[in-house]
């Protein structure tokens, strides 16, 4: 419900997608185009950094590392036990060295996900047209903010 990319580190495969401009991005379709999963959006953000909301990444962080980083790694914080290909490895060096940065991306960029519903439900109030944003959610089993929407709280 919202074309902000940080939104794809809520999506589970067969359980979450994104409606962006009366589409519906799927979780293979947004790993199709990414090259990784969606969930692992924060990673290749707390690297590179996001230019949208205005937080820098590791000046000159190579592209295809934080590809490949954001393939495999789970956690920021299994960022230095990557298995570094040999003509990269002083990243590994510079990511230890700039691991303040990296925290800090780490607390702006990953979403708590007790957070969602009540950012799902801000971002939804501010729709057009109500009566098709709860019918899409009721379709996605997001009942309770359907629910707020109608207002049957």
């Amino acid at each position: 419900m919202s074309n902000d990319k940080d939104w794809y580190q809520y999506m589970r495969e067969g359980e979450v997608d994104i409606f962006v401009k009366n589409t519906v991005h799927t979780y293979k379709s947004v790993q199709l185009r990414l090259g990784y999963p969606p969930e692992h959006v924060v990673i290749y953000k707390i690297l590179k950094g996001d230019s949208s909301d205005n937080i820098p990444g590791i000046t000159g962080f190579p592209e295809v590392l934080a590809l490949a980083m954001a393939k495999s790694v789970q956690n920021y914080k299994d960022l230095l036990t990557f298995n570094f290909p040999y003509s990269m490895r002083k990243w590994r060096v510079i990511l230890k060295q700039r691991w303040s940065i990296v925290e800090r991306n780490a607390m702006l960029i990953q979403f708590n996900p007790e957070w969602i519903e009540k950012a799902l439900f801000t971002v939804t109030k501010r729709t057009g047209d109500k009566k098709k944003l709860v019918q899409l959610l009721r379709e996605r089993g997001v009942n309770s903010i359907a629910n707020k929407l109608e207002g049957v709280v």
